[in-house]
């Protein structure tokens, strides 16, 4: 990766996609851990997949294009490890991290509490640098103010929406919650149908 940033032609857009810490949780390094168990094995492929990380940040901030760069580091989804294992529906189980690094930050060591997903990407970096957004229905700028944040996700037969009143998961079969906060309000159940309705009527469209 860092051989094709140092030969780009700016302004450049790439994208890197690890799978190390997918299973069978293979490493081409020691294990952290000396366990054979998924959770040693898992645990031990994400402080590789760290290590590779931090490395990477570290000579990119020598090269020529950091200074008018931005890194957007973030998973495309939970996981059920490490600990117990649990219900596959929980939100807890779909909550991830996103870091934004990089020389072209002009505010740093901010944390963002907004709530959102990967949806939420393109929209908040475009209108950073004015480009036009709209086609992007599904995505929101997370340094807005917005008095209606969410975030949606979906898993077999089933979705959660996650609001500033609470979280809810509701079962497509039965047809009821799986979970939901007392403060969630009708409006937020209305929204999260809608959400699934409308991003699947999209996605058969297309």
């Amino acid at each position: 990766m860092l051989t094709d940033l140092n030969k780009a032609k700016a302004p450049f857009f790439y994208n890197i996609f690890t799978l190390t810490s997918h299973e069978p949780f293979e490493i081409p390094a020691k294990p952290l851990l000396p366990g054979k168990d998924d959770e040693s094995l898992f645990l031990s492929s994400m402080h590789y997949t760290d290590s590779c990380l931090a490395d990477f940040i570290a000579k990119a901030k020598k090269s020529s294009w950091w200074d008018n760069t931005i890194i957007i580091i973030t998973a495309d989804h939970g996981h059920r490890l490490p600990g117990a294992e649990a219900a596959n529906h929980l939100p807890a189980e779909f909550k991830i991290p996103m870091l934004w690094l990089g020389g072209a930050l002009l505010k740093k060591d901010t944390i963002i509490n907004t709530i959102g997903s990967q949806t939420d990407i393109s929209k908040t970096l475009f209108k950073q640098i004015n480009i036009p957004s709209e086609e992007y229905i599904f995505s929101k700028d997370l340094l807005a103010k917005c008095p209606h944040n969410f975030a949606y996700y979906a898993y077999q037969n089933g979705f959660g929406f996650i609001t500033e009143n609470g979280q809810f998961v509701f079962d497509n079969i039965s047809k009821s919650f799986l979970l939901k906060d007392p403060d969630v309000t009708e409006e937020d159940v209305r929204n999260g149908k809608s959400y699934l309705w409308v991003s699947f009527q999209e996605y058969l469209n297309k």
